[in-house]
């Protein structure tokens, strides 16, 4: 009968075991990039608001909601916004503010219109934990206009899904990983 030496009997384990370490690492590599990639993902928001409200020395003020429907903030945050408020008057042409991520923080936004030395415009908001935005526009007493007509309001948020994986995704991997200690230590036991 034909027997191997210890060595060569060690030197073939070691490479049986690394064969199988090495497909075992392929495999946990392709379903651990299956599972990232399919946790993240990037939604784009967008609510329009056509305001028509006129803003003067009477009503100085407007506040309206952004609803961004389907934004879940217990599973996505927001990585950039912008918020445009379209504003008309007598014999004015119509303009749009722009207020982009640099002054929209956390779901907060609060952003100043200048003209010439004077503070024409200020407008704020808060972002709830329902995914509601709730928008102020104000004509300042120092406002180079009597009067404004804020025609539209419009906000656009992008979302990316927070990196907490899920459960089904952490009970797979974890049961891989016993299921190859396992399998590692079968082959251990069978070789000594």
């Amino acid at each position: 009968m034909f027997a191997l030496s210890s060595d060569k009997r060690f030197q073939t384990f070691r490479t049986a075991t690394n064969h199988h370490l090495n497909h075992m690492k392929k495999i946990l590599g392709v379903i651990a990039s299956l599972l990232v990639a399919a946790s993240v993902h990037a939604n784009t928001y967008s609510d329009n608001n056509p305001a028509d409200v006129l803003l003067y020395s009477g009503n100085p003020s407007y506040t309206g909601q952004f609803t961004l429907a389907g934004y879940n903030p217990a599973a996505e945050t927001i990585t950039s916004a912008f918020a445009q408020f379209t504003f008309g008057g007598v014999a004015l042409d119509s303009f749009t503010v722009t207020m982009g991520s640099d002054s929209i923080s956390h779901g907060s936004f609060f952003g100043v219109l200048t003209v010439g030395t004077a503070t024409a415009l200020n407008a704020w908001g808060i972002l709830d934990s329902t995914g509601v935005l709730s928008y102020t526009v104000a004509l300042t007493a120092n406002s180079p206009w009597e009067s404004l007509l804020l025609m539209n309001a419009n906000l656009t948020a992008e979302t990316a899904s927070r990196s907490v994986p899920d459960a089904g995704a952490t009970a797979i991997l974890l049961g891989l990983g016993v299921i190859g200690i396992l399998g590692a230590k079968r082959r251990f036991a069978s070789v000594a």
